[in-house]
């Protein structure tokens, strides 16, 4: 362990989910760590420290911080967001949404719950070869702190250099880290998404199913969205800010000019993908209101409508209790 970390038992606040047969499972999440999930090498170039070796993702107001990035083994890709958002789920299990009292900072889950939860099979090859990728991960997030504004309880709160883990370790078969203290307070008193299991299978080479999977599954669980009944309708620019692979407007301008296939087809293939992974049940595109697109329209469609358009999507096995 590192930093003297103990992972120690405590009572559990929430019952655990067994994941092979859940659909979802309740997670904790807050505007800053859902900025995690979108930060992305290709879209957010880092800015490196000459000095020190760190590495600055900046998106808008909000910066990602991975100290002694050209130092470690990897770089920040989508299977560190998988684990960050695997431990986060231990982190929600433990706790009492907007709860008092200390936090518990551990979460503990083995290599194999994990490896199942991926997909991966239980061979030594395979377990050698997740424990490695596993370990180079928990080096990411124990280097990375955020630096962001958000509101808490109305107020506007500015936050600098907060860690995401203060330690982290892999022992007898299992994965264990401590949340720094700020982070775990900061999503207590955040919001709790329904995350599709299944997102953990998902195939990292592609880092746009992830992120837009993930997004789509945030946008279903935000309470207000589901009280005005847009939990299943986002606009195509909302949801392209969440595709790290997709080229920007101006990129494809500057070079070769192909919108449909370097923009549009990515992002429609991205959608499907998610529909044959289970993420989703259906899409569509539409306007505004709701209203499907017709085939005619669909022909008819170039970059200026489709940027401007919205989809309409239904989230598969989506848990009846949840409003």
């Amino acid at each position: 362990m590192k930093k003297g970390a103990e992972i120690t038992s405590k009572k559990q606040r929430l019952p655990q989910i067994n994941e092979t047969e859940a659909k979802y499972s309740p997670m904790l999440n807050g505007n800053a760590t859902n900025k995690v999930t979108k930060i992305s090498e290709k879209k957010n170039p880092a800015r490196l420290d000459a000095y020190t070796g760190a590495a600055t993702f900046t998106d808008s107001d909000f910066s990602l911080i991975i100290q002694k990035y050209t130092q470690l083994s990897c770089g920040f890709r989508t299977s560190t967001k998988k684990l960050l958002d695997a431990l986060t789920i231990r982190l929600s299990e433990q706790n009492h949404y907007k709860g008092g009292g200390e936090p518990n900072l551990n979460a503990v889950i083995s290599l194999e719950k994990y490896m199942s939860l991926c997909g991966k099979p239980l061979t030594k090859s395979s377990i050698d070869k997740t424990r490695k990728i596993v370990k180079e991960d928990l080096e990411i997030l124990f280097n990375m702190s955020i630096d962001f504004s958000d509101k808490i309880n109305g107020k506007t709160a500015h936050f600098t250099q907060m860690r995401i883990l203060q330690a982290i370790g892999m022992k007898n078969g299992d994965i264990a880290v401590t949340f720094s203290t700020q982070l775990a307070n900061y999503l207590i008193n955040s919001y709790i998404m329904q995350y599709p299991i299944a997102l953990f299978r998902l195939d990292t080479r592609n880092a746009n199913v992830y992120s837009m999977g993930k997004k789509l599954a945030l946008h279903a669980s935000i309470e207000n969205n589901r009280k005005r009944n847009t939990f299943d309708i986002i606009s195509v620019k909302s949801l392209m800010q969440d595709a790290p692979e997709i080229p920007s407007f101006e990129e494809v301008m500057n070079a070769d000019r192909h919108l449909e296939l370097r923009i549009i087809t990515p992002f429609e293939k991205t959608l499907n993908l998610l529909m044959e992974n289970n993420i989703i049940f259906e899409w569509h595109y539409c306007n505004a209101k709701k209203e499907v697109l017709t085939d005619e329209q669909l022909k008819k469609m170039d970059y200026k409508v489709f940027i401007k358009l919205y989809i309409t999507f239904t989230m598969s096995n989506y848990p009846s209790n949840v409003r």
